[in-house]
C-alpha cells in the first residue's frame, strides 16, 4: 500500500480513508499534548521559583550532615580498620621477628598497606619454612633444621624443641622395641631350657652336658663348662668338679677338679657374684678350631645358687662380646639350672641311699640269719655244756667225797681245798691259804730250785704226777698227786688243780686197801678227762660268745646306721613325708613337705594330722595310729591348702615299719599336679614302648615264620628252656596268629623261669620279682587281646574277659602264697593246666577274626 520514494515524488499520494481518520486523530492528540505541556511548564516555573528560595537552606543542612558523616566514617575507619590492621601488623611482626616492637615505635610509626604487605610476605615465607620443617619431622626426618635470623624466636625454639622431643621419643621407642625383642629372646630361651630341664632324667652329668651344649648354641658362644660342688668333711678338701664341657681342650682342668678359691672359678664360688672379663689373660685358655687357635674376646663366669647355697659354677667363653641382656639371661637361667641340678643331685643321692639301704637290709638279713644259726648252735652247745656240767657236778661231788682236791695259784700258794683235804690235815681253809705249798711238801724236792722247776713245768701247761711227802705238826703223810694246769681264755695258766689221795697214812703203817686206791685213781683220771672236755667246751663257748657279742655289736652299729640312713632318706626325699606318733600327732616333717605346705616345722609339729588336711577331720575319732595308717594303706587323693591359701591336689599313702625295735609311722604326700604330668609322660613312653614292642614282635614273627615246622605233637624248638621246662610248648598249641602265639610262648617261658627259681630254692624276694614279671606280662597280653576284640567287635568278648580275670586271680593267689612251698607247687600245676586249656580251647574261638 506504500509506494517507493521515487513514486511518491512523482505520483500523487492517495490515502486510505481509514488512515486519514487516524491522522486526524493524531493531529488532535498532538494539540492536546502541546496544551498539556504548556500547562505543566507553567506549573513547573511556578514551583521552581518556590524551591529556588529553599535550595540554599537545603544545601547548608546537607553540608552539615555530610561533614558529620565524614567525621563518623573517619572515626569508624580508625577504630574498626586501621587500629586492628596495625595490631595485626604488630602481631605479624612479632611472629616474623620473634620479638615485639617498642612502644615508641608503635606511637610514631604510621602503618600503611605497604607495611602490612611487606610483613605479610615475610610471615608467609616463614610459614613456608615452618611447614616444610614440620612436614619433614612428621615424615620421620629428625635431622631437619630451621634457622632464624633474629636473636629471639619463640616459635622456632618451640619447633626445634618439638623435633628434639620427637627424636627422643623415637629413640625411646626403638630402645623399647629392642628391649621387647631381647625380652622375647630371653623368654623363648628360658622356655626352651625349662623344657630341657623338665625332660632330662638320665642323671646330673647327662643333664649338664645337654644344658651347656644348648646354651653355647643359643647365645652363639664358643666354649662352656659346668662345675659341680662336692662338699667334704673338711672344708679345705671341698672342690668343684668339671661335670660337663663344650668344645673344651684345656690342660688346666685335666684332673677336672678346682679347689675352692683357686683361679677365677674358685673366686666366683667365694664371691657368689658373676664375673665378666673382656681382657682375658694369655695363660688362661685359648679356643682351637680347624683354622688354628685364638683367644676369646670375653669370659663370663656365674655361680649356680639354690636356697642361698652355691652348688656349682657355669663358665662361658665367646669370640663376641656378650650383651647386657645376654648376661641377664644367663644369670636367670643359672637360677633354674641350680634348682634342677640340686634336685637331680638329691634324686641321685636318694637312689644311691635307697640302693645302699637295700644292700644293707639284705646284708642285715643275712647277718640276722647267720646270727640266728649261731644262736641255735650256741643254745645247743649250752644245752650240751649244761648236761656235761651236770654230769661233772655229780662226778665232782663223788670225787670230793672220796678224793682230796686243792688249788694252787701260779706262785705255789693254796687258794682252795675241799673238806676232805682240810679234814685230813686238821686245818681250816683260812689257815691253809696262809701256808705255801713248798712249806709242807719241801721234803718231796731236793731243794727250792727243784720245786721252782716243777712249778715252771706246770705253768708251761704240762700235766704232772708226783709222790708228795707232807710234813705237818710232826707228822708225815705220803700222797700220790695229779697236777692239772687250768688255762684262761688267753691260753695262759691261771691256776693248778691238784687231785691228791693218801698213799701211806703213817710212815710206820701201810694201807692194804689197794683196790680202793686203784678205784680212786680211775675216778681221778675220769674226772681229769671230763674236766679237759669241759674246758674245751667252755673255751668253744667263750669263742662263740665273743663272736656273738661282735655280731650283736655289728648289728647294733648297722641299726644305728639304718637310723641315720632313714633320717637321711627322710630329709632327701623329693616327696613330702611326715612322721606321726601313735595318736596321729605330727612329730617330724621333711623339707619337701614344709615347702609344699608353706609352713615351718614349728607350725607343723605337735598338731594332729587332721589340722593340716581339712578333708581328714573324720580321723579325729580314730583310736590309734594303726587305724589311721590302715585308712591310707592305699593311695588316696585329697587337697592341701598351703600357707598362701592355694589349694593343691595331693596323693597320700601311709606306711609303718620297724627300725631298731622302734615303730615309724609315715604319711607320704606327693603333689598330684606333678604326678599327672609324670603319668602323661609315662603314658606317652608306654605307648612308644608298645609300638616299638609291636614292631619288634612283628620282626620276630617274620623270623619265626621262616623256621621249619616240626610234627604236630613234637615240642617246638624255640628255646631250650621252653622245650625242657616245667611247661613244654607243642606245635598244636599254636593259633597261627604270629603276634598272639609269640606272646603265649613268652608267658610259658616266664612261668618256666619262675618254676626253676622255686626248684633252686631262691629267696622270697627273687621269687616275688620273677612272678611279678609273669603277672605283668600276662596282663599286658590279655589287654592286647581285648583291644583286638573291641577292634573286630568280637561277640564273645565279655565271657573271654571273665576267663582272663580267672587266670589273673590264680596268679595273684600264688603271689600271696610264695612262702608256702607245698601249696605253691599245687597251685602252679593248676595255673599250668588253666593256661594250656585257655590257649587251645578258649583262644581258638577268636582265630576267625584274624582271617
Amino acid at each position: 500500500s506504500f509506494a517507493s520514494k521515487e513514486s511518491v515524488n512523482n505520483t500523487q499520494i492517495i490515502l486510505n480513508p481509514s488512515y486519514e481518520n487516524l491522522l486526524q486523530k493524531l493531529d488532535k492528540t498532538k494539540s492536546d499534548l502541546l496544551q498539556t505541556n504548556k500547562i505543566i511548564a507553567d506549573i513547573y516555573n511556578t514551583q521552581f521559583q518556590k524551591s529556588k528560595n529553599n535550595e540554599l537552606i537545603f544545601f547548608v543542612v546537607y553540608f552539615i550532615f555530610l561533614l558529620i558523616y565524614i567525621i563518623y566514617l573517619i572515626y569508624v575507619f580508625h577504630k574498626k580498620i586501621y587500629k586492628p590492621l596495625k595490631n595485626h601488623y604488630l602481631n605479624m611482626y612479632s611472629y616474623v621477628y620473634g620479638e615485639e616492637k617498642n612502644n615508641s615505635d608503635e606511637s610514631d610509626e604510621i602503618i600503611d598497606i605497604r607495611h602490612v604487605e611487606n610483613i605479610y610476605n615475610q610471615l608467609k615465607e616463614k610459614l613456608n619454612h615452618i611447614t616444610e620443617f614440620v612436614k619433614r619431622v612428621g615424615e620421620g626426618d629428625f635431622s631437619a633444621e630451621i634457622k632464624s635470623d633474629y636473636k629471639s624466636d619463640l616459635l622456632i625454639d618451640e619447633l626445634i624443641l618439638m623435633r628434639d622431643n620427637f627424636l627422643k621419643t623415637e629413640e625411646e621407642n626403638k630402645l623399647r622395641k629392642l628391649e621387647e625383642q631381647h625380652r622375647i629372646w630371653q623368654n623363648n630361651g628360658l622356655a626352651k631350657f625349662v623344657e630341657i630341664l623338665r625332660e632330662s632324667n638320665k642323671g646330673i652329668k647327662d643333664l649338664s652336658n645337654r644344658l651347656i651344649s644348648n646354651i653355647i648354641e643359643y647365645i652363639k658362644a664358643s666354649q662352656g663348662a659346668i662345675f659341680f660342688y662336692h662338699e667334704a668333711d673338711n672344708s679345705e678338701n671341698s672342690y668343684l668338679e668339671l661335670i660337663a664341657a663344650y668344645a673344651y681342650d684345656r690342660q688346666k682342668f685335666v684332673d677336672q677338679k678346682v679347689k675352692i678359691g683357686e683361679g677365677l672359678i674358685g673366686a666366683c664360688y667365694l664371691e657368689r657374684k658373676s664375673i665378666y672379663l673382656t681382657e682375658i689373660p694369655d695363660s688362661y685358655f685359648i679356643i682351637s678350631s680347624g683354622m688354628g687357635f685364638a683367644k676369646p674376646k670375653c669370659l663370663f663366669i656365674t655361680p649356680l645358687i639354690h636356697d642361698d647355697k652355691v652348688i656349682g659354677i657355669m663358665e662361658i667363653a665367646s669370640f663376641n662380646y656378650l650383651k647386657d641382656y645376654e648376661i641377664e639371661f644367663l644369670e636367670k637361667l643359672a637360677e633354674n639350672i641350680a634348682t634342677t641340678l640340686s634336685t637331680t643331685a638329691i634324686n641321685e643321692k636318694t637312689s644311691q641311699l635307697l640302693i645302699k639301704a637295700q644292700q644293707q637290709a639284705e646284708t642285715m638279713q643275712a647277718q640276722e640269719e647267720e646270727l640266728r644259726q649261731n644262736l641255735e648252735e650256741m643254745m645247743a652247745t649250752q644245752e650240751e655244756a649244761h648236761k656235761r656240767n651236770t654230769e661233772l657236778n655229780e662226778i665232782h661231788k663223788a670225787i670230793n667225797s672220796s678224793i682230796m682236791v686243792y688249788e694252787l695259784n701260779t706262785n705255789g700258794k693254796y687258794v682252795h681245798a675241799n673238806d676232805l683235804f682240810l679234814k685230813n690235815f686238821n686245818l681250816s681253809l683260812d689257815e691253809l691259804i696262809t701256808i705255801s705249798h713248798f712249806e709242807i711238801t719241801g721234803e718231796s724236792f731236793k731243794n727250792y730250785s727243784a720245786y721252782n722247776n716243777f712249778l715252771s713245768q706246770l705253768l708251761k701247761g704240762n700235766q704232772l704226777k708226783k709222790e708228795i711227802i707232807y710234813s705237818l705238826n710232826g707228822k708225815k703223810f705220803v700222797h700220790e698227786e695229779f697236777y692239772n694246769p687250768i688255762h684262761n681264755i688267753n691260753e695262759e695258766v691261771e691256776k693248778i688243780l691238784v687231785f691228791s689221795y693218801k698213799k701211806i697214812t703213817d710212815v710206820s703203817k701201810t694201807d692194804s686197801n689197794t683196790e680202793e686206791t686203784e678205784k680212786l685213781k680211775r675216778e681221778i683220771e675220769t674226772y681229769r678227762k671230763s674236766l679237759e672236755i669241759l674246758e674245751q667246751q667252755n673255751e668253744k663257748l667263750e669263742k662263740e660268745k665273743e663272736k656273738l657279742s661282735n655280731d650283736l655289736l655289728g648289728m647294733s652299729q648297722n641299726l644305728k646306721n639304718n637310723e641315720l640312713l632313714f633320717d637321711e632318706i627322710f630329709n632327701a626325699s623329693i616327696d613330702g613325708i611326715i612322721e606321726l606318733d601313735n595318736q596321729g600327732i605330727i612329730i617330724k616333717a621333711n623339707n619337701a613337705f614344709k615347702l609344699l605346705s608353706g609352713k615351718t616345722l614349728k607350725e607343723l609339729t605337735e598338731r594332729h594330722i587332721s589340722a593340716i588336711f581339712d578333708e581328714l577331720s573324720f580321723i579325729n575319732g580314730f583310736a590309734d595310729i594303726s587305724e589311721i595308717i590302715d585308712r591310707f594303706k592305699n593311695v588316696i587323693s585329697i587337697t592341701l591348702e598351703n600357707q598362701q591359701g592355694e589349694i593343691i591336689p595331693v596323693l597320700i599313702k601311709g606306711i609303718a615299719f620297724i627300725i631298731s625295735d622302734k615303730y615309724h609311722y609315715l604319711l607320704i604326700i606327693r603333689n598330684n599336679a606333678e604326678v599327672t604330668k609324670l603319668n602323661d609322660k609315662i603314658q606317652k613312653l608306654k605307648e612308644e614302648w608298645e609300638n616299638k614292642e609291636f614292631e619288634l614282635l612283628s620282626k620276630i614273627n617274620e623270623l619265626i615264620n621262616e623256621r621249619k615246622t616240626l610234627k604236630e605233637d613234637s615240642p617246638e624248638h624255640l628255646t631250650e628252656d621252653i622245650e625242657k621246662g616245667f611247661v613244654v610248648w607243642y606245635k598244636k598249641y599254636n593259633l597261627n596268629i604270629p603276634e598272639i602265639d609269640e606272646q603265649h610262648k613268652r608267658i610259658i617261658k616266664l612261668l618256666n623261669e619262675f618254676k626253676q627259681a622255686c626248684d633252686d630254692g631262691k629267696s622270697v624276694n627273687e621269687l616275688n620279682k620273677l612272678f611279678k614279671n609273669l603277672v605283668n606280662y600276662t596282663s599286658y597280653h590279655f589287654h592286647n587281646e581285648e583291644s583286638y576284640f573291641k577292634k573286630y567287635a568280637y561277640k564273645d568278648a565279655d565271657n573271654h574277659s571273665i576267663e582272663h580275670k580267672k587266670i589273673i586271680d590264680i596268679m595273684q593267689n600264688i603271689q600271696n602264697k610264695l612262702v608256702n612251698k607245698e601249696y605253691l607247687l599245687t597251685i602252679l600245676e593248676q595255673l599250668k593246666d588253666e593256661l594250656i586249656n585257655h590257649f587251645i580251647s578258649i583262644d581258638v574261638k577268636y582265630v576267625h577274626l584274624f582271617r
